[in-house]
């Protein structure tokens, strides 16, 4: 309990203020520029965090290796690790930023944007794409350190980006009144420079950090080990995000002539929700750096219990942040500064969602335990099928076919956590190094 507070508690910490650097961005347009502006860096919004997410996960796969080595005192192995992540991860960046710039029409179309709020959501991205490699830069060094067991230093950097970014908000939108795709630019630069500190502070602390020439030439057996544990990650992050963006062409053709409110209530949902479930993913995280690095110590005896303690963290945080959701779910949507007809679509919406934090922590348990043993195909998948396979489709059943409106929303994604819990735990149970199995009962079973 008391290590994985130690390390899981400045993650949540650190992914709460994750949280508070995106939604800042909706406060302050919202109460400056009204439900239009909303709108528009709400769904341009969507589109880059289905980018940044993907990166997370990938970043998640050098996190996992790091944690492995590190526990097996592998220091050159490292190093290497980290210099070949930098190649590929600065490679990619620039190539999906061209390419979703071209594009950013195209997805603007596919997700029924309203009309008003077309031309700042085209901004929103195109803007944000063309600070992408410092965003990957971000996302890198916050991987390193958890990968080495430091949660304090993502929480350092992100906590200067939360800052920075709330003042350059200010400064662009409430002082220069420039329009809302222009809040892009306090994240760039934000992440920027909260990236090149925490450079800085690994170079100073961290001796494995300081690379050679020879660690940045390209091994493509490391590069295979950072696809088998990040792709799956990234692609378990972005199918998350595509389900989300799929309910938002959901959620906009319900709104019918108040799309534009319903877009505005589902944007707030979808960022509270982000923040809502970041505790139960911390924690998760933690779970697999610990396994990993257990195992990588040769004691996987302590996983068992690792995972256990993680999921009631988890849960006591689900329980206060369903009670706080479902009784006050008006006083989420004025913190946005939102108007009456944007809170009218999402009140019942939220407080049959708020259900969603207390089904989660059995699906992201489980999965930190089985990332932890590089099960990340086994979790794509079962993520894929629920986001995709589930999510969507009862989106669509529930809110369309049935009438339910947005309340028919928050139903479908509850039905997917429902699933990919059951569907994690029974993995967990079938996997061959059998991790629920304590070593008494596994020893008799032999």
């Amino acid at each position: 309990m008391k290590n994985l507070l130690l390390f899981s508690f400045p993650l949540i910490l650190s992914n709460l203020l994750q949280a508070a650097f995106n939604v800042t961005d909706m406060i302050v347009v919202s109460h400056y520029k009204g439900s239009e502006a909303l709108s528009a860096i709400g769904i341009g919004g969507l589109i880059t965090y289905l980018i940044i997410n993907g990166a997370t996960g990938l970043s998640g796969g050098l996190t996992l290796l790091i944690g492995k080595l590190y526990g097996a005192k592998k220091e050159k192995e490292i190093r290497q690790s980290i210099g070949n992540f930098s190649l590929v991860f600065g490679i990619l960046s620039v190539i999906i930023s061209v390419l979703v710039m071209l594009g950013a029409d195209v997805w603007l179309k596919a997700l029924a944007t309203p009309q008003e709020a077309f031309e700042e959501a085209r901004r929103y991205v195109r803007i944000a794409m063309s600070g992408l490699p410092l965003v990957f830069v971000y996302n890198g060094v916050a991987a390193v350190s958890k990968g080495l067991g430091d949660g304090k230093l993502p929480l350092l950097i992100i906590a200067a980006a939360a800052s920075m970014n709330a003042g350059w908000d200010m400064l662009l939108i409430a002082g220069l009144g420039l329009g809302a795709g222009f809040t892009a630019i306090s994240n760039i630069l934000s992440e920027g420079v909260a990236a090149v500190i925490g450079i800085a502070v690994l170079f100073k602390e961290q001796p494995l950090f300081r690379l050679q020439k020879e660690d940045f030439v390209f091994d493509s057996g490391m590069i295979k080990e950072l696809a088998k544990l990040g792709a799956p990650l990234a692609v378990l992050n972005i199918t998350a995000t595509l389900s989300f963006m799929l309910l938002t062409y959901i959620v906009n053709q319900i709104g019918g002539d108040s799309a534009v409110f319903a877009s505005g209530a589902h944007a707030i949902a979808t960022k509270y929700n982000g923040m809502a479930l970041l505790p139960a993913r911390a924690v998760s995280l933690a779970i697999a750096a610990m396994v990993s690095q257990n195992l990588g110590s040769q004691k996987p005896e302590r996983n068992r219990k690792t995972m256990f303690t993680g999921l009631c963290i988890s849960l006591v945080l689900g329980l206060l942040i369903t009670a706080v959701s479902f009784f006050f779910p008006d006083a989420v949507f004025h913190a946005f500064g939102t108007k009456e007809e944007t809170i009218q679509m999402g009140r019942s919406y939220m407080k049959i969602m708020s259900f969603d934090y207390m089904i989660v922590p059995f699906a992201v348990s489980a999965y930190g335990l089985a990332d932890g043993y590089g099960k990340t195909y086994a979790t794509m998948t079962i993520n894929m099928i629920a986001s995709v396979g589930i999510r969507a489709p009862a989106a669509y059943l529930f809110g369309i076919v049935f009438s339910m409106g947005m309340p028919g929303i928050g139903f479908a994604i509850i039905t997917a956590s429902a699933v990919s819990a059951i569907a994690s735990w029974g993995y967990l149970l079938i996997i061959k190094e059998k991790p629920l199995i304590a070593r008494k009962c596994r020893h008799i079973l032999q």
